[in-house]
């Protein structure tokens, strides 16, 4: 998964100039150990997912999902 987000967000990097429109992220040097990658659509959705060494914590929300109401 740490390699899908990478990815797109650098794709989204080279289609996207402004950084305030694109979907997909990806910090490196998010902490001493830790990678983070997002995605956000603008409308309340989003995707956090933080990789370390030994696991990954993955938090989304989605607006329209059952469980959020």
């Amino acid at each position: 998964m740490k390699y899908i987000m990478q990815s797109l967000a650098m794709l989204d990097a080279i289609l996207e100039e402004e950084w305030g429109f694109r979907y997909f992220s990806f910090d490196a040097g998010w902490s001493l150990d830790a990678k983070m990658g997002s995605m956000r659509n603008g409308q309340s959705n989003d995707l956090f997912a933080v990789f370390d060494p030994a696991r990954c914590f993955i938090h989304g929300f989605d607006h329209e999902s059952a469980m959020s109401s």
